[in-house]
């Protein structure tokens, strides 16, 4: 039977510690073989703790230092960093093993402006008064947020005269006449250096509209259109009517009623320059 033996690296003369198959010199520190006491290397051979390690790792995995999570960031013990409000001093601080975020608490002047019920940040600006008036929250000189707002540029100035009307999507200058919208009456710009400037119509009864121009008055009469003015026979073929427009500019139809024999048929008549004429009579070409 063959006896076999196994080589082991043993320190050199220099080196006085061995550990973890690693020689190390008088003075090194390491880490012990349970992969977490410290020793240090004497003339005497090793030197270390001998307090307990909690869970300790495996040699071979690597050891994970904690962080500090804030405000959706890590931070390494140690690493300084800016509070949430801009404020101070943060500071990622361990301690046994355990990490915290510990935070300057100085007296800073407050960031944001008060005004109306509504906070606005510094540097803000922002419209009141329906856009008329621009605002904006600044650092007054005694270091405090204050707001400062601008001229209303909505006012109507009492030095000068006002100078447009605004009407139907236009502007009109003082003095200035135009047709109203229902293309009837007539209006004017009007203004003082009282008052700003206004619009002023006429309101005459004006004929019906549509789309903003004259409609032309007609009369029906069996299943025809007629003008004002036109004359037309009627229903029975013998009397005759005319289309009229009242006092009002309303259209309507007048008849004579004179007593004619009945007919079974219609006489003949004559239709010229839409006019209607019957047999004998006579009219300008």
């Amino acid at each position: 039977m063959c006896n076999m033996y196994v080589a082991v690296a043993l320190p050199s003369a220099a080196e006085r510690c061995y550990s973890g198959g690693k020689g190390y010199h008088v003075g090194d520190d390491f880490i012990g073989e349970d992969g977490c006491s410290i020793c240090i290397c004497t003339t005497h051979g090793s030197d270390c703790n001998e307090e307990p390690c909690i869970d300790p790792p495996h040699p071979t995995e690597p050891r994970l230092l904690p962080v500090c999570e804030y405000n959706g960031r890590e931070y390494q013990p140690g690493q300084t960093f800016p509070p949430e409000d801009g404020c101070g001093q943060c500071e990622c601080v361990e301690a046994r093993g355990q990490v915290r975020v510990a935070c300057t608490d100085n007296n800073c002047a407050p960031r944001q402006c008060a005004f109306r019920s509504r906070l606005y940040r510094l540097g803000q600006e922002f419209e009141i008064e329906e856009g008329c008036i621009k605002c904006q929250c600044l650092m007054s000189d005694e270091n405090q947020p204050t707001v400062t707002c601008g001229k209303n540029r909505c006012a109507i100035s009492t030095t000068n005269k006002p100078k447009f009307c605004r009407y139907n999507y236009r502007n009109f200058e003082v003095g200035d006449r135009f047709p109203a919208e229902d293309g009837c009456n007539e209006c004017t710009c009007e203004g003082n250096e009282h008052h700003g400037p206004s619009v002023h119509c006429t309101e005459m009864a004006c004929m019906k509209t549509t789309r903003r121009t004259h409609e032309i008055p007609l009369c029906r009469y069996n299943d025809q259109v007629y003008k004002v003015g036109e004359r037309f026979p009627a229903e029975d073929g013998c009397n005759k009517c005319i289309c009229e427009a009242n006092e009002h500019n309303r259209p309507s139809v007048s008849c004579t009623e004179i007593d004619c024999m009945k007919t079974t048929r219609r006489p003949p008549v004559c239709m010229y320059n839409d006019n209607v004429y019957e047999v004998g009579d006579s009219f300008p070409a």
